[in-house]
């Protein structure tokens, strides 16, 4: 390997479906129908499926009907919502009207939800078409292969367990999908397909129809091709507007980074560790500021939110694995009998940890100004299949999911909201830029939409 690698910028073709925002824009000002919008997608996904297996289900008949509906809103001069006539795809544990929450397991069932979870009715309600459901590892648990592949690196595994929504939106067949993030799987499947995870701040998402694994750290936000598309779907899931011009006054000083030290990159794989510092150099030339900081205390909260999370998912787990055990995967019914073996005192030192890393972040902000703590999302390339140790607790070096969340579990504990960002490709694999907010989601989806615009001079190619 040699000492200065090549960080190849991301170039890949144009995609079958545009993003959400900009389907928005066509669709607003008369340049695309719904219908056809929605068609394009129905033919992506049938093109891309065999390859990529994103999708646990899709609504044909019913997506058309909901785009030729919004169609003739719109030729009657109805109002128009931000997402009006947009395909959306949402996560296998969030309830579809009239769709099967079957949350990638064989204990699930087959009947159609009979209501949609709150989220999914603020999507309808703006405007958007649910076209279907992307997979998930069982209960998103990150346990088994629910057999998606990344559409550029098949053999590899594609990341964590909104891995459905991430392949389907880096595979061209939709311009935006919902996930969720417990401890990093909106952003290590975002990451690991070169497109954008936004994980919003604590409460900003109503979680009422989520299968829920942790209650606590639990939040469904959106995964799409740019920032732009991320933030028009956020806005209507949290029911109010996080762009600039909506109150918000003008920002008055540039944009303030913190860049730990030491370096919980130190240990990655040295390519990825050069186009950090590409990206970092590049951040500063356009006139970011990135100033030093102390490391959060990231093993910590590792720990903490593996308890946290295993406390929760035994009871909401517990009437189903009585009556249909036998159909979880053993995997997945391993990790969650290991609730019971944590206590009160655990769950006790679990939320002191949580407590010491937001006085840590806000000691941070304080003393630095700074707007969000920067890093690499993943460690480093995604293993392969073949050779993927998923279990939680395995070390870092077989290449196990605590090497990938880390650091990103602190934002699941604390309630920060955190983004990742594609800045191109280093051995062949996509590269993620995490950014973990010291302020709110408006706060941070405006500095995302920086780095990105200030990353894309090495290319409108670095995606």
């Amino acid at each position: 390997m040699s000492a200065e690698p090549a960080v190849v910028p991301v170039a890949p073709a144009a995609p079958a479906v545009p993003g959400a925002a900009e389907v928005a824009g066509l669709i607003r000002r008369g340049e695309l129908s719904a219908v056809e919008h929605v068609t394009q997608v129905l033919a992506a996904i049938d093109r891309a499926q065999a390859g990529t297996a994103a999708w646990a289900y899709v609504d044909h008949r019913g997506a058309l009907a909901a785009a030729a509906r919004a169609d003739a809103l719109r030729a009657d001069g109805r109002p128009l919502g931000p997402l009006h006539g947009v395909a959306i795809g949402v996560k296998d544990v969030i309830a579809v009207a009239g769709m099967p929450l079957r949350a990638g397991s064989r204990a699930t069932s087959e009947v159609p939800d009979a209501t949609d979870a709150a989220c999914v009715a603020r999507l309808r309600a703006a405007g958007a078409v649910v076209v279907g459901k992307t997979t998930t590892h069982e209960f998103a648990s990150g346990q088994g292969d629910p057999g998606t592949r990344s559409p550029h690196l098949p053999e590899h595994h594609p990341g964590g367990s909104s891995v459905g929504s991430a392949v389907a939106v880096a595979a061209g067949t939709v311009g935006a999908a919902l996930a969720t993030d417990t401890t990093g799987s909106i952003r290590t499947p975002a990451a690991a397909q070169g497109v954008v995870g936004f994980k919003p701040a604590r409460g900003a998402v109503p979680t009422a129809g989520l299968l829920a694994f942790s209650p606590t750290l639990d939040v469904i936000g959106p995964i799409g091709r740019t920032v732009a598309d991320c933030r028009v779907v956020h806005e209507a899931l949290a029911g109010v507007p996080t762009g600039t011009g909506t109150g918000r006054p003008p920002r008055s000083r540039r944009p303030v980074l913190a860049v730990p030290d030491p370096d919980p990159a130190r240990s990655a794989d040295p390519d990825f560790r050069v186009a950090l510092a590409h990206a970092l150099a590049d951040l500063a030339a356009a006139g970011v500021e990135l100033v030093p900081c102390r490391a959060p205390s990231y093993a910590h909260g590792l720990t903490a939110a593996l308890v946290l999370s295993l406390v929760e998912a035994l009871p909401l787990h517990a009437a189903r694995l009585a009556a249909r055990g036998a159909d979880y995967l053993p995997a997945t019914r391993r990790l969650i009998a290991g609730g019971a073996l944590l206590d009160a005192d655990d769950l006790a030192a679990a939320h002191r940890a949580a407590d010491r890393i937001r006085r840590e972040l806000a000691d941070l902000r304080a003393s630095t100004g700074a707007d969000a703590v920067v890093g690499l999302t993943l460690p480093g390339p995604q293993p392969l299949l073949a050779e993927a140790v998923t279990a939680l607790t395995a070390p870092p070096e077989q290449g196990s999911l605590a090497a990938g969340i880390h650091h990103l579990s602190a934002a699941n504990l604390t309630g920060a909201p955190a983004i990742s960002l594609p800045i191109g490709t280093a051995c062949g694999h996509p590269v993620g830029l995490h950014l973990l907010g010291l302020d709110d989601d408006r706060a941070l989806l405006d500095l995302a939409a920086t780095v990105e615009r200030s990353l894309a001079p090495a290319g409108s190619t670095r995606r």
